[in-house]
């Protein structure tokens, strides 16, 4: 399943050129249907409650179960966000070794995408913002 963390209150201009849409739900929905996604998609940018608990630091940020709910993979979901330059699919790789019923290879990987769009940022990214227009007029 995937779980949208974002508050989509929190702007960060610096990440625009990664997205056509922000992390509301319903924009979320639109994105979801455009690229024929086929699981569960829980949305958690409101209170954040499940975020905090697990701590992604970007989105994507992957955690992989076995069946006893035990944490055996953590990280990134290819090694590129290229589709040309994936030689690694690291979330792939640990799913398919605990359907197999062998260990995981690789445990944790470092992860990239945009940042974790936490509601505590609003207010200091609303003051940069602010701050920024001030300084340009």
């Amino acid at each position: 399943m995937a779980i949208e963390p974002n508050d989509p209150k929190v702007f960060a201009s610096n990440e625009l050129d990664s997205s056509d849409i922000s992390d509301s739900l319903d924009e979320m929905k639109i994105r979801f249907e455009y690229k024929h996604l086929h699981y569960p998609y829980l949305y958690d940018g409101e209170t954040q409650s499940v975020t905090r608990a697990y701590g992604p630091q970007a989105t994507p940020h992957v955690f992989v179960f076995d069946k006893d709910r035990k944490l055996r993979y953590e990280g990134r979901m290819d090694n590129s966000y290229r589709k040309e330059m994936v030689n690694s699919q690291d979330a792939r790789n640990a799913i398919d070794a605990l359907l197999a019923n062998r260990e995981v290879p690789v445990k944790h990987t470092g992860v990239f995408g945009c940042s974790t769009k936490w509601k505590e940022k609003t207010a200091s990214q609303r003051g940069r913002l602010c701050e920024r227009s001030r300084r340009s007029q």
